[in-house]
């Protein structure tokens, strides 16, 4: 099976699944519901939880073994969405092609529905943990793995640099540092929950983890040069903005930013030697990398 028909199929299944643990509701928080449901639905490749999916696979496990988690994953990636295109923010109003959340329901629902979601997430990830396991510990690692992805030493971090930068220029190291908490974070807690609830060893876990940071920055370089070369319908969302923004190309030049892109991929793509002939699927993930 080619990786387009792979992740086809796999985002279909977390699609229902997602949809399952988001149902709508007739009550007073419906409005709340619908809010957080049009944000989670409004498109996207679910690249992170396929991701975790993939690595089940890998680990010959079920889809099952990490679907709960692999959805927390996704609410928690469209939670930092809704609060990025706030207006305090990067001020955007197209996500995915239609109105930004915000737009739609107004920035109180919006920052709520990002709120509800996160919780949303962490409850999923507790109750996959403890459907595997009732050690305790596997509950405290996954959940552990995701606060630190999501908190002062992670996305937040990222995006406070991102936000206090504005379109001044800035040095590699502290672009890497951007992109490492912005983006990668949440790649390399993606596959480090899959690799526990799968039982990954130490050694896995950190080829894992270093596959998911490589892949990361590599998929932040990619997504800034798409940004400056593609239109605002082409990628379904605002792409004036980057043009000024402290990204690899704008910083480095665009064969800097490919030799970085490739850099970044080819030591994704080490980071998997410990799983040999097994983690194929993995590898092809690299090539939706490349320009």
């Amino acid at each position: 099976m080619n990786l387009i028909n792979y992740l086809d199929r796999e985002r279909k299944t977390v699609d229902r699944q997602l949809s399952q643990y988001l149902k709508e509701v007739d009550n007073f928080s419906g409005e709340l519901v619908q809010a957080m449901r049009y944000s989670v639905f409004a498109g996207g490749k679910r690249l992170r939880p396929v991701l975790m999916l993939a690595i089940a696979e890998m680990f010959d496990k079920p889809a099952k073994q990490v679907l709960q988690a692999a959805c927390a994953v996704e609410y928690m990636h469209t939670s930092t969405l809704i609060l990025d295109d706030l207006p305090c923010m990067d001020d955007s109003d197209l996500r995915r092609g239609r109105a930004s959340l915000h737009k739609k329901f107004g920035q109180s629902t919006a920052i709520l529905a990002s709120y509800a979601l996160v919780a949303l997430a962490f409850d999923l990830l507790m109750k996959n943990a403890e459907r595997v396991s009732d050690d305790s510990r596997l509950a405290l690692n996954v959940t552990e793995s995701m606060s630190r992805a999501m908190g002062h030493k992670g996305i937040c971090a990222g995006q406070y640099v991102d936000l206090k930068s504005g379109a001044k220029k800035i040095d590699f190291k502290t672009l890497t540092y951007l992109h490492e908490h912005k983006t990668a974070d949440l790649f390399v807690a993606s596959c480090r929950i899959a690799g526990y609830l799968c039982n990954a060893n130490a050694a896995q876990l950190k080829a894992l983890s270093d596959y998911g940071k490589n892949m990361g920055l590599a998929f932040q370089i990619f997504d800034d040069m798409l940004s400056l070369s593609k239109t605002d319908s082409e990628l379904g969302k605002q792409t004036k903005k980057d043009k000024d923004s402290p990204n690899a190309v704008n910083l480095f030049g665009i064969e800097r930013a490919k030799a970085l892109l490739k850099k970044y991929s080819q030591k994704s793509n080490a980071s998997l030697r410990i799983f040999a002939g097994k983690a194929g699927i993995l590898r092809d993930f690299l090539g939706v990398l490349r320009i």
